[in-house]
This record gives C-alpha cells, sequence and structure tokens, in this order.
C-alpha cells in the first residue's frame, strides 16, 4: 500500500502506509507565537527516515499546524485534507504519541498528510501551548505564510467546524468565516 505526503512542491510517494515522523527541536522556546510572529522551525524524521524542516513544508505552501491533535481532529483533518491541499495549504498535526502507537493510529485512520509524533513535547514548548494540569500540551493551530510567519493562531481545536474554512480565512483565499472566531480564542 502507498500513501502520500505533500512535502515540499511535489507528492511523494512513500513505500509505508501512512506518513508519519518523529520530531526533534531546533531551538529553545521564545517568545509567545502569535499572529505576526515567525514561527518557529522545527526538524523531524520523515517515513523515508529524511531530516526534514518546517522550511521544507512550507516551500511548498502555506501550512496549517495543529498542535496536540486528537482523534477527531485527526479524522477532520483528513477528511478536509484534499480542499486544504487544493487551497494550497499542507496540513501537519502533531500528536503527544511515542511512535509506534503513533504509527498505529496512522494506519488505523489512513492518514495521507503529515502526522507527527510529538511525546516529548519539543513542537508544543517552542510555540508556547500550555501544558494542561497533566503535563500533557494543549492544544492550538497555527495558520503559516510562506514566508515563515504566523498569520492566524487559536489555543482551541474543539468547536472549529472546518479546518478549510479556518486556513482560508486565514490565508484571505476569500471565505467568509461566521463560527470560526470563537475557535480563535
Amino acid at each position: 500500500m502507498t500513501a502520500a505526503l505533500w512535502l515540499a512542491s511535489s507528492l511523494i510517494a512513500l513505500s509505508s502506509p501512512a506518513p508519519f515522523a518523529s520530531v526533534t527541536p531546533s531551538s529553545a522556546p521564545g517568545p509567545d507565537v502569535i499572529a505576526g510572529a515567525p514561527a518557529p522551525d522545527f526538524a523531524y524524521r520523515s517515513t523515508e527516515q529524511r531530516w526534514t524542516r518546517l522550511d521544507d513544508a512550507l516551500a511548498g505552501g502555506d501550512v496549517l499546524l495543529v498542535i496536540g491533535a486528537g482523534e477527531p481532529q485527526i479524522v477532520q483533518l483528513q477528511r478536509e485534507r484534499a480542499a486544504l491541499i487544493a487551497h494550497g495549504v499542507i496540513p501537519i498535526a502533531v500528536i503527544d504519541m511515542k511512535d509506534s502507537p503513533a504509527w498505529s493510529l496512522a494506519q488505523r485512520l489512513g492518514v495521507t498528510f503529515s502526522l507527527l509524533s510529538d511525546p516529548r513535547h519539543d513542537i508544543a514548548s517552542a510555540y508556547r501551548v500550555a501544558e494542561s494540569a497533566d503535563g500533557r500540551p494543549g492544544q492550538a493551530w497555527f495558520a503559516i505564510d510562506r514566508d515563515g510567519r504566523v498569520r492566524a493562531c487559536g489555543r482551541r481545536l474543539d468547536g472549529i467546524p472546518s479546518f478549510n474554512d479556518l486556513a482560508c480565512a486565514s490565508f484571505g483565499t476569500g471565505v467568509t468565516i461566521g463560527a470560526i472566531s470563537d475557535a480563535t480564542q
């Protein structure tokens, strides 16, 4: 079975069933990451065992980075993946799991976008996503343009009716959104 992973400017066919990667930080956490700020870069090892950076993904389009994604958000991103790609937006989800369970989840859900394992919370820390009382990272999303700037962000994932509409509004592709404003707080 072959999966597709959108990185850089092309579709890369993988020999594995789903895109999945391990993460390493590229810098210590800086100031809060807000709209207009530069997006912290990070590196991840792809399913081909190559180290890839956020900048590599940005070479292929804008990125919607979803940190602390749970199964409902992963399913929603998978369902909306084609529409996001059609608008030039590359979805990347970051999950708080070790490699093996993350790989199993990606296979079970048929994930065909970048799903990054971040059990040490390196990306969550770099993006200043606060930890919950149980020590797990919170949830947040970041719309990052090709220049590596955060165009919009939010600190909740629950209640987002459409990641595609959210991305279109963040990158100014002409979609009018009513219910998104609550999800950006």
